[in-house]
């Protein structure tokens, strides 16, 4: 059997060339204590860690990562269940709205959500906090739904099936049998 290493290949030497190597020559360079990169010392690193703005942007950051994690999932499971419910020609019409986001531009979705967040923009006026989970929220919800359907369609209905006929709860089933 032949291997197909040989395609994967090309794209590896690409990421290698462009995104590994420029982040460990951008590490290495942290190293110098000069403009000149003659002497090595930690005081970039010093400097850096012992700045109270730059932990509170690190933390900012696993924030808003948190909760757009929460928000995705808390909107995304719901979505992923009405999908498996659904007849195969709806389900094609809710992929179509799942995967459109990802046919759109991303400058086009920007400027919308700039439009939509601004200072005057109606989401802007109706909650103040929210408007970048929202915005984030929008554009992983693709990312999060289409893993998610795939692995759902693997559920066995014979499973759902069984779990409602000794009595356990539309809750029951989805914690004990769908989501594990």
């Amino acid at each position: 059997m032949r291997s197909t290493w040989g395609l994967a290949t090309p794209l590896g030497l690409a990421y290698a060339a462009f995104f590994v190597a420029p982040l460990l020559m951008l590490f290495a360079v942290s190293f110098y204590a000069d403009d000149r990169m003659t002497v090595l010392g930690l005081g970039q690193w010093q400097r850096f860690l012992g700045d109270a703005f730059h932990w509170k942007v690190i933390g900012n950051t696993v924030l808003l990562g948190l909760k757009t994690v929460a928000a995705t999932l808390l909107l995304g499971l719901p979505l992923a269940l009405v999908y498996r419910a659904a007849s195969p020609a709806w389900q094609r019409v809710l992929l179509f709205i799942v995967v459109m986001p990802l046919l759109t531009s991303v400058v086009v979705r920007t400027f919308a959500w700039i439009v939509i967040l601004g200072r005057e923009g109606l989401v802007n006026k109706l909650v103040l906090g929210l408007g970048l989970v929202i915005s984030l929220t929008q554009i992983e919800m693709p990312l999060l739904l289409l893993p998610l359907l795939s692995v759902m369609a693997r559920v066995d209905p014979n499973l759902m099936d069984a779990s409602a006929s000794v009595g356990a709860s539309p809750w029951r089933t989805l914690f004990r049998v769908i989501l594990p």
